[in-house]
C-alpha cells in the first residue's frame, strides 16, 4: 500500500498534455487517499517491534522501556532451556493478536526481570530495579507479572504509615500502568496459561485486594481520584466471566479465584475477595459495592462447612466444588490465610465470622500474620 502513492504521482507526472484535466485530478485525488489509509495503518501491525512502538505513540510506555524490553526479549533467545522458549512464544502470541500493546508494560517488567534473574527457583518473586511490580518464576512458563503479589504489596504499603504518601502514590501509579480498560473495569492479567486458560485471564482475589489497596491510598492522599481507580479495579467482581470474575451462586454470589473454573471454590479466595470489597465500600461508601459484598459475605457463609476438612478436625480444604473432588487439605500456609481472614471478618462482621475463626483457628498462633500476596511465594498461580 505504501508504494501506490509513489506510483499514482509518477502516473500523473508523466501524463500527456492531451490527458483530460478532470482525468489527471481524480488520479491525484485517488493518490492523496491512497497515502491518507497507508498513514492510518499501524507500521508493522501484529509484530512485536510495531506493537511496542504503538504503546510508545500511545503514551503507555517510555522509548527507554521499548529498548528494554526488546532487547531482554532478544536475551531470552540465547538462553537454554523451555521455560524461556515458553514466553518468547506468549509475547509473539500477543503482538500475533494485536494484544501486546495493552499490555506492553506487563511484559516488560516480566521479560526484564527474566533477564536478570534467570533460572532461579520456581516460587522466587522479585521487581524490576526501582519498581513496584513483582514478578515471580512459574513453573514450565518462565517469569511472569503476578497482580496479587503485587496488589498485596502495595496494600501492606498502604497500611503502613511509615510509607510516605510520595512513595505510596509512586507505587500506586506504577501498578496502575500495568492495568487493561475496559467497559468492565480495569482488568489485571496473568499472561502464564493456567487451569486451561490461556494469557490474559484475571483473578477476583487479586482484583479485590487492589481496589481496597487503591482506596486506601485514597484515604492517604486525600485523593478522591483513586477511589475511581479503586472501583474500576473491583468492576470485573459485579460480572460473569469470561469478563468478569464472579457467579451466582445459592445465596449470593462466588469471587473465583480461576474464573475459568467455574465450580472451583477456593476458601481464602473467596474470604480475602470479601475483605477487599468491604474495604472499599467502607472508604468508598459506593452502595453498589456494599451490595456486592453483602452477597458474597452470604454466599460464604451458607458454604463454609463445605470447606471443613473431614479428616482433620479444625482444618480447612483448600477448595470445594465438584471441580476440587479429591484435592485434599489445605497447606499451612493457606489454611492460616484463610483464618487470617475470618479472623478480619470476626472483628469487622462479626456473629457467625467468629464461630468459624474459632473452629478453624485453634492451631493458628495469633500472632501469626498473613495476608494475599505477601509472605512465601507459593508454586501455584496465587
Amino acid at each position: 500500500m505504501a508504494a501506490l502513492p509513489s506510483l499514482m504521482w509518477t502516473m500523473v507526472t508523466r501524463s500527456q498534455p492531451a490527458a483530460p484535466r478532470s482525468l489527471r485530478a481524480a488520479i491525484v485525488l485517488v493518490a492523496v487517499l491512497a497515502a491518507a489509509l497507508a498513514a492510518a495503518v499501524p507500521a508493522r501491525a501484529g509484530t512485536i517491534s510495531g506493537q511496542l512502538q504503538a504503546a510508545v505513540d500511545g503514551g503507555s510506555m517510555t522509548a527507554q522501556e521499548r529498548s528494554e524490553t526488546l532487547a531482554a526479549y532478544r536475551a531470552l533467545g540465547k538462553m537454554r532451556g523451555s521455560d524461556w522458549q515458553v514466553m518468547r512464544a506468549t509475547v509473539r502470541r500477543l503482538a500475533s493478536r494485536d494484544r501486546l500493546q495493552a499490555l506492553a508494560l506487563s511484559v516488560h517488567s516480566s521479560l526484564t526481570v527474566a533477564a536478570r534473574r534467570g533460572d532461579a527457583p520456581v516460587g522466587t518473586r522479585d521487581r524490576a530495579r526501582g519498581s513496584a511490580i513483582v514478578v515471580q518464576r512459574m513453573a514450565g512458563s518462565g517469569w511472569w507479572f503476578h497482580p496479587l503479589a503485587s496488589a498485596g504489596q502495595l496494600n501492606a504499603l498502604a497500611q503502613d504509615r511509615k510509607t510516605s504518601v510520595a512513595t505510596l502514590t509512586e507505587a500506586a501509579t506504577q501498578l496502575m500502568r500495568l492495568g487493561v480498560p475496559g467497559s468492565r473495569g480495569t482488568r489485571f492479567e496473568y499472561l502464564f496459561a493456567w487451569y486451561g486458560a490461556g494469557p490474559g485471564w484475571i483473578s477476583s482475589m487479586p482484583q479485590a485486594t487492589l481496589a481496597s489497596a487503591l482506596a486506601r491510598v485514597s484515604e492517604r492522599a486525600k485523593d478522591p481520584a483513586w477511589v475511581d481507580k479503586a472501583l474500576a479495579a473491583a468492576e470485573p467482581l459485579h460480572w460473569a466471566p469470561p469478563s468478569g470474575t464472579s457467579v451466582p451462586g445459592a445465596g449470593g454470589v462466588d469471587p473465583l479465584l480461576y474464573p475459568q473454573k467455574r465450580q472451583y471454590l477456593v476458601a481464602n479466595a473467596e474470604i480475602w475477595s470479601l475483605i477487599g470489597m468491604d474495604e472499599l465500600a467502607r472508604i468508598s461508601q459506593d452502595g453498589r459495592t456494599g451490595r456486592l459484598a453483602d452477597r458474597i459475605a452470604s454466599r460464604v457463609l451458607r458454604i463454609m462447612p463445605g470447606w471443613a476438612d473431614p479428616d482433620r478436625a479444625g482444618w480447612t480444604l483448600y477448595a470445594q466444588g465438584a471441580q476440587a473432588a479429591g484435592e485434599g487439605a489445605a497447606s499451612t500456609s493457606y489454611h492460616q490465610l484463610t483464618v487470617q481472614g475470618l479472623r478480619r471478618l470476626c472483628r469487622s462482621r462479626e456473629g457467625a465470622w467468629c464461630t468459624w475463626a474459632e473452629r478453624f483457628g485453634r492451631d493458628v498462633p495469633a500472632s501469626i500474620s498473613a495476608a494475599p500476596g505477601r509472605g512465601p511465594a507459593l508454586s501455584g498461580a496465587q
